[in-house]
């Protein structure tokens, strides 16, 4: 045999077992291959996987440095994100990585093949959207691991995307929406009802400034600039309803604050939080509304809706007042106008109620039939 690939376990100094493969070729010196802290049969598995890339012609040259994949994240692709990526995607980048890290930590770059990010990617408990923002993540890691020249190819490469559910959240129902503001406290209340009326993505509510509001023009703009970013990365205006008009009114001079256990005061404006329309009583921003919206929605019973079905919920009423569609793409600050088209064509149970009973009732048919004979020349 040309080649081969042995396996051979040996004792750290601290009493832990490791195993090491040799890759034997003829002509050339023997190469070794630290397999770190796995199991035997991992390592078996190892010693099969290298051994079938030396017979297909496959198995190519490590680089000299190997990194763990810990230290490739936490050092070097941190650096990269911090300076190219905003602070919101490199908190995902972060929350993302987290559990695969967990995972891997103690492996170094060059023992994570693709069927270990495949297995991960199928044991990870989350939906399918989640699975493939962490197969992205990945594929971005060791991507730049690749050009870094710390990998010689990426193990993320190749495995595809996981099916997602396309409808995702759903819209409030009419009837939804007119019981939901029952119960609700003053901070829960003001986030619902701007959320509602103007379609805000809930980064474009935290960043949402007093100075954004004409109040003159009667609209509000969701900006782009220096320090804020839009997801189409274009300013776009909102106008003005009597209910939106009238919850920022009320926040421009009022601000629902905690009051512990609980309960949610409403407290007059200071100088210093005037500047952000939603905001602590420091008067730094509002980050995050997914506890405010979450805890409305499960007092009164509403399922399947999450903190961007808001937004929906803005589409679908504009469906149903039988707005143009391209005026919803440019309110709701779409990019592609099917994404208009996907709440538009949306069907709830109300509006096949409502198709149902627009057929004409046995009676109805009868009088029509009775006065076309009556009416007869």
């Amino acid at each position: 045999m040309r080649s081969n690939v042995f396996l051979r376990e040996y004792k750290t100094g601290k009493g832990e077992t490791r195993f090491t493969l040799i890759v034997r070729e003829y002509g050339r010196k023997d190469r070794s291959i630290g397999l770190g802290p796995v199991s035997k049969r991992v390592a078996q598995d190892r010693r099969l996987q290298v051994l079938q890339e030396l017979r297909l012609g496959l198995f190519k040259t490590e680089p000299t440095v190997h990194l763990y994949v810990s230290e490739l994240v936490e050092k070097y692709f941190t650096d990269f994100a911090n300076g190219s990526r905003s602070p919101k995607t490199v908190k995902t980048y972060h929350e993302v990585l987290k559990p695969f890290l967990a995972r891997f930590r103690g492996f170094r770059l060059n023992q994570v093949r693709r069927h270990d990010v495949e297995k991960y990617l199928s044991e990870y408990n989350v939906a399918n959207r989640t699975k493939n923002l962490a197969l992205s993540t990945l594929r971005l890691v060791f991507q730049k691991a690749v050009e870094w020249g710390y990998l010689s190819a990426s193990p993320a490469q190749g495995i595809k995307r996981l099916p997602e559910s396309s409808q995702g959240s759903r819209a409030l129902s009419p009837n939804e929406l007119s019981a939901l503001w029952d119960g609700l406290s003053v901070w829960q209340r003001s986030v619902l009802r701007v959320m509602v009326n103007s379609g805000m993505r809930p980064g474009e509510l935290s960043n949402l400034k007093f100075k954004d509001i004409d109040w003159e023009g009667d609209r509000l703009g969701i900006v782009t600039d220096k320090t804020r970013k839009t997801k189409n990365r274009k300013t776009r205006f909102i106008p003005l309803n009597q209910d939106l008009r009238e919850e920022l009114l009320f926040l421009k001079e009022n601000l629902p604050v905690n009051g512990g256990n609980g309960r949610v005061k409403v407290k007059p404006r200071e100088p210093h939080q005037r500047e952000h329309v939603f905001c602590h009583a420091d008067g730094g921003r509002v980050a995050s509304f997914r506890s405010a919206i979450r805890g409305a929605l499960k007092k009164h019973g509403i399922i399947g809706v999450s903190p961007h079905g808001l937004r929906k919920t803005f589409c679908s009423q504009l469906a149903r007042s039988k707005v143009h569609p391209k005026i919803a793409q440019q309110l709701m600050g779409h990019s592609d106008i099917n994404l208009t088209m996907r709440v538009y064509t949306e069907i709830d149970d109300d509006q096949l109620r409502e198709a149902v009973n627009a057929l004409p009732t046995m009676s109805e048919m009868q009088r029509s039939k009775f006065q076309l004979i009556v009416g007869q020349k």
